[in-house]
């Protein structure tokens, strides 16, 4: 009786060790973001971020700063350890006169692909 408690405990304790070790993984970003944005992933979950740029922050090479119309919604990141903080997710465009199915319709100064 003694062993097969020691067993059923040494379980129920390798169980709950899997389960602690899987709440704390972080999931890929998404492979498909809409255009301006790019995808980022921590551990409130991945999202598309927006690629913002400035005549002094330039973007990378082969994509240029230009405005778009992107719907836009907060999220909260962190706070489990640290300040939590609120960034802006993309959830499409907006462009030509688009509805947004989620977000706000906002106009971005973001990195694009340089047109050829």
């Amino acid at each position: 009786m003694g062993a097969s408690l020691a067993l059923a405990l040494a379980a129920v304790i390798g169980l709950l060790w899997g389960v602690a070790g899987r709440a704390d993984v972080v999931r890929p970003p998404p492979r498909s973001c809409p255009e301006g944005s790019a995808g980022v992933s921590s551990h409130a979950g991945p999202y598309c971020a927006p690629q913002t740029c400035t005549p002094q922050v330039a973007c990378s090479k082969g994509r240029v700063c230009e405005t778009r119309k992107l719907c836009v919604t907060p999220k909260t990141i962190g706070g489990r350890r640290g300040p939590a903080v609120k960034v802006q997710q993309v959830l499409g465009s907006c462009e030509d006169g688009k509805k947004c199915a989620g977000g706000t319709c906002m106009s971005l100064r973001v990195c694009v692909p340089k047109a050829k």
